[in-house]
């Protein structure tokens, strides 16, 4: 045995250890899985997929709870900093407005952490019913300002007869989709 120090990976070894090689990560989507020989081991396989099922789902809760704490506690921090910043606007204006005189006719003031003034905007505003302005914009060919989706819901087409769905000009296509229903029972067993 030699007094050199092992290096693997080309960090040196720890006192007291072999170097051992490392061994190179499955590439993605290249899982050796075990060639399945009957039904008792599909069974297994299935019991250990609800297991991994069960973990990585308790996993995502708990990610997800510890994601709402710090969501719910950034959006408290946000809506008092947003009600600070609406408040001093709005001291702001009050003042712009009861010095209204002291712009120029560049219409704001320039100060050392920004600009303040008066700029000319336009709003759109309903003097008739919604309902209305939308018939009326259509009756003119105005349907680009009417914003509507419509869409063929499958979920209540699938609820029609075949003949309906005929004159309809839709199909329902009969598929045998492959599943796998674990028993969540079972799982629940040590």
């Amino acid at each position: 045995m030699s007094s050199r120090k092992a290096v693997s990976a080309g960090r040196p070894a720890r006192r007291g250890r072999q170097a051992t090689p490392r061994k190179k990560p499955a590439a993605a989507g290249k899982v050796r899985v075990p060639t399945i020989t009957s039904w008792p081991a599909v069974d297994r396989f299935l019991g250990h997929m609800a297991r991994i099922d069960a973990q990585a789902d308790a996993l995502c809760a708990d990610v997800n709870r510890r994601v709402q704490a710090v969501k719910d506690k950034a959006t408290a921090r946000h809506i008092r900093l947003a009600a600070e910043r609406a408040a001093l606007e709005a001291e702001i204006e009050v003042f712009a407005k009861s010095h209204k005189t002291d712009f120029g006719k560049d219409r704001s003031i320039r100060l050392a952490h920004g600009r303040v003034g008066w700029r000319a905007a336009e709003q759109i505003r309903f003097t008739a019913k919604v309902e209305e302005i939308v018939a009326a914009l259509e009756a003119r060919g105005l349907d680009l300002a009417v914003m509507v989706t419509k869409r063929a819901s499958k979920d209540v087409l699938a609820t029609f007869d075949d003949a309906l769905l005929a004159d309809l000009g839709v199909k329902r296509r009969r598929v045998d989709k492959f599943y796998i229903d674990l028993d969540e029972a079972q799982l629940a067993r040590p």
